[in-house]
């Protein structure tokens, strides 16, 4: 697979978040007018069956994502991994014992196969070199009947919305960013990598070669972020 214009090797996307760490959630919650935290509430609530017993959170930054899942559903082996060391010291103050987090660069993930009833992943798509590879290894850990949630920034399609958000990526997010974070480079890259990154239908193809059947598509904010949940075949 050829690898986006956009994408940077690991190392330097590890040394990006490392950087912006301190600053990271706020600024998760400023660019995003607080739309952050709806959307992960709104994720969690669609994505749970309630009879989940285990989870992966995939690139788990500061562990917010996996928080919202155990603040909505009690699991009995709850994992996250990031490959920034920055990020997983956050995550350990915020989950404390209720999670173990693992430092790993992948892109294989170090479990056996169906050791998890749901993988989840937020705004880490575009961080990726290899999508397509990223979505088989979240089938392989997920067990039969299992949910992968990707939750990911994503382009709005309307005429008017677009013409907003195009500007928002171009001045608003690369100026307020390095301002707060004193990092240019990495919101920067944020905004290059949202505009140029695949529409949802391409990467809901990349989850049926993955091996996915069943996916379910959730726009929210006018398009400007989008859940999917791709079930394993039971």
């Amino acid at each position: 697979m050829k690898m986006p214009t956009y994408a940077r090797p690991q190392q330097e996307i590890r040394s990006i978040f490392d950087r912006i760490a301190g600053k990271y959630d706020f600024l998760n919650s400023f660019l995003s007018f607080r739309q952050d935290k709806s959307w992960r509430e709104k994720a969690v609530r669609k994505s749970l069956t309630r009879k989940e017993k285990s989870i992966l959170d995939i690139g788990t930054g500061s562990g917010v994502f996996l928080e919202e899942f155990l603040n909505q559903h009690s699991f009995e082996r709850a994992i996250g991994i990031d490959i920034s060391p920055e990020m997983l010291t956050l995550a350990r103050r915020r989950l404390g014992s209720r999670a173990t987090l693992l430092l790993s660069e992948g892109p294989e993930l170090p479990f056996h196969p169906s050791e998890f009833d749901i993988v989840s992943t937020a705004f880490v798509l575009r961080s990726l070199t290899d999508i397509l590879a990223f979505f088989k290894e979240a089938h392989r850990v997920l067990s039969p009947g299992g949910r992968f949630v990707i939750l990911e920034l994503t382009r709005p399609t309307k005429p008017a919305m677009k013409m907003l958000y195009h500007s928002y990526l171009n001045w608003y997010l690369p100026l307020v960013g390095r301002i707060f974070s004193g990092s240019r480079e990495a919101y920067q890259f944020l905004s290059s990598s949202i505009q140029k990154f695949y529409a949802v239908g391409e990467y809901v193809d990349f989850l049926k070669l993955a091996g996915f059947e069943t996916i379910h598509i959730h726009s929210m904010t006018g398009g400007v972020c989008t859940l999917v949940i791709a079930e394993k075949k039971k």
